[in-house]
């Protein structure tokens, strides 16, 4: 039997009370574990402070097809290719058999083996709830989150809720189970449903101490561009309220921002919260920023601090919901375990992604995401021809095969004595400005902050022009900096040497950018730089489209850029002192050779905070084609602005 709930027809507190009427499999299992509470910056069980060390169950309640060695992007594509070969029925067999298989109880077993005491469940809400209208509830909702609180409470592991996928889904990206959609922030529809399921959720385990509390959303990230503060701060009291309604004795993890900021909750108690934490996820030294122990050691040395003083001055308890170094080069097992025992120092809890991660080679290998995997080669299983008999076997063997240890990683977190690590000198940590000279330094230009970005400015200095910025991110379909920009020309170009990047993030720019407009998703070209030792060419061809990247390390800075528009195309370049230039990226995109502003673009990628960057040789070409260009004086003028006078460069740079 079902349980229909009409979301747009019924008041809220009707949906609610229908929700919560389900069959007696909804009955929570019975917990064996002490309750845990937030005291201060603390994690409290029975009273007495507890460390919390432990791991995520990636692609087990929501499908995460990499996980498996799989090219295909989502949960989603993995059942419509079940569902058109096979029928509804069959496919809901098929991951049915996966899921039965995929955790068992020689899993959490293994889980102890690494010492650790908790786990963070991803799971879909579609594991509770119908995707389709009229949106009935599973006939055992509760079923399999029952089956990860029992096998772990077996096994003493506490467990943490989290809602990895939301109704509407909370972002573009492919680990909410359908990548492309972030409906959840414009539906007042599916905002209805994830806050009645949440409430659900919490009146079914209220009395269940085995759960250590609900990380109620996920990466909550839009479109990678767009600031979610504002989102998130009008979204989640309303979860909040419905959850503490019925279960005031759990705790609540409230998200982070892209940047993994969580400054723009202040304190709980600002709001009217008890027992709530805050979460973020660390990935120093991946998704493109430079890997390598120097980012790591800015990130661990120089940000961690700040995240300690934050939240020891709201008196909030925080979560590490997901990290990993990954790479030999970020430090491997042993920077693991130092990250492990930072985190314990601070009180912190933390659950690495991820706990096991299966693929067609064998064995357990070095730069890896997992504890372990599998440990002899897999079958290759293609959804879209292999037979039914063959996919539903590969299933089933999920809980059979032999499983590889990373062995490693395993020394690496239980040995008494923790593994050294050659750390690099990076010197005390930078001390970010608190605000920026509002006046143009440079007579004809102007500056924008785009994408709500904190005041930027500049400063003046003899030879070198200091640009100050913010920012969450020049990157995917929106961007949010400080640009100083003038008109382009048809044909233009400009050059500069970037001499400095204030370390405010791996992911914090400065560099030379052509774009459309100044609206925050308007097509662009750019070459900068990052403080971690590398360069990009970063374009965006269409206005809201996607961005494409290419990465180059560099010695060191200082560093000269270009960006040149001329011939039909837009051409990026960079060099290293002595040394000659290097095409890094070109684009002939319509939209580009038409864009009417050219400047310099500073990014901090923390929005909280100011960087900086030093410019200097700043030389902007403006000849119509020709070799003639506008030397910008480094020589301060009056009134501190930068004189543009005409000239004539012959040499060949």
């Amino acid at each position: 039997m079902f349980c229909r709930i009409n979301w747009w027809s019924r008041p809220l507190c009707v949906m609610l009370l229908a929700a919560v009427g389900v069959t007696a499999a909804s009955v929570p299992v019975r917990a064996t574990m002490p309750a845990v509470t937030a005291r201060g910056t603390q994690f409290m069980a029975g009273g007495k402070p507890i460390t919390f060390r432990g791991c995520n169950l990636g692609c087990w309640l929501l499908f995460e097809p990499w996980m498996q060695g799989w090219s295909y992007p989502d949960q989603y594509t993995v059942s419509q290719i079940l569902i058109k070969r096979f029928g509804k029925a069959q496919e809901r067999a098929i991951m049915h058999t996966y899921r039965a298989n995929f955790i068992r109880n020689r899993d959490f077993q293994l889980i102890r083996q690494f010492h650790f005491n908790l786990v963070r469940v991803p799971f879909n809400y579609q594991r509770l709830e119908h995707m389709h209208a009229p949106y009935a509830l599973r006939r055992h909702p509760f079923y399999w989150l029952d089956r990860a609180v029992k096998l772990a409470a077996k096994n003493h592991i506490y467990v943490i809720l989290d809602m990895h996928g939301a109704p509407g889904r909370q972002s573009i990206d492919n680990p909410t189970g359908r990548r492309g959609r972030d409906r959840l922030w414009t539906s007042a529809k599916d905002q209805h449903r994830y806050i009645a399921l949440w409430k659900l959720i919490a009146r079914h385990f209220r009395r269940n101490t085995d759960v250590t509390g609900y990380d109620l959303l996920n990466e909550p990230y839009g479109n990678f561009s767009e600031n979610m503060a504002p989102k998130l701060l009008k979204l989640m009291p309303r979860v909040y309220q419905a959850v503490h309604s019925v279960d005031p004795h759990h705790i609540m993890f409230m998200p982070n921002l892209l940047s993994g900021s969580v400054r723009f909750w202040g304190s709980p108690a600002s709001h009217g919260w008890k027992n709530v934490a805050y979460t973020s996820h660390f990935y120093p030294g991946l998704f493109g920023a430079t890997p390598g122990l120097v980012t790591m050691a800015h990130f661990m040395k120089w940000r961690l601090p700040h995240f300690e003083a934050f939240l020891k001055s709201v008196h909030t308890p925080f979560l590490v919901g997901e990290f990993n170094a990954v790479l030999n080069e970020n430090g491997g097992p042993a920077m693991m375990r130092y990250e492990y025992d930072t985190f314990a120092r601070y009180h912190w809890a933390a659950t690495m992604w991820a706990y096991k991660l299966v693929k067609p080679q064998a064995g357990a290998g070095d730069n890896s995401w997992y504890m372990v995997s599998n440990k002899n080669k897999l079958p290759v299983i293609s959804l879209r021809k292999s037979s039914l008999a063959a996919i539903m076997a590969y299933c089933q063997s999920m809980g059979t095969i032999p499983l590889a240890i990373n062995k490693p990683l395993l020394a690496a977190l239980t040995s008494q004595k923790p593994p050294a690590i050659d750390w690099p000198n990076i010197g005390p940590a930078p001390v970010f400005p608190k605000s920026a000279p509002r006046q143009i330094a440079m007579r004809g230009w102007k500056q924008a902050d785009i994408g709500g970005a904190k005041p930027g400015g500049q400063k003046l200095a003899r030879s070198v022009l200091d640009v100050f910025g913010s920012g969450s991110d020049i990157f995917n379909q929106h961007d949010s900096f400080h640009y100083l920009y003038t008109r382009a020309a048809r044909h233009c170009g400009l050059t500069v040497t970037v001499r400095s990047l204030l370390w405010s993030s791996s992911y914090a720019k400065a560099g030379i950018m052509l774009r459309a407009n100044a609206h925050p998703d308007s097509p662009f070209a750019m070459v900068n730089v990052f403080p971690t030792d590398s360069i990009a060419w970063v374009c965006r061809a269409k206005t809201g489209g996607g961005t494409s990247q290419n990465l180059v390390s560099i010695p060191q800075l200082p560093v000269q850029i270009r960006l040149i528009r001329s011939g039909g195309r837009v051409v990026g370049y960079y060099r290293a002192p002595h040394h000659p230039w290097v095409q890094i990226g070109s684009t002939h995109a319509v939209s580009i050779m038409a864009a009417r502003h050219i400047g310099l673009a500073v990014l901090s990628h923390n929005p909280a905070v100011l960087t900086r960057a030093q410019f200097s040789n700043i030389r902007l070409q403006d000849g119509h084609g020709h070799n003639e260009r506008f030397a910008v004086d480094s020589r301060v003028r009056h009134g501190h602005h930068i004189k543009a006078v005409a000239a004539v460069d012959h040499a060949a740079d």
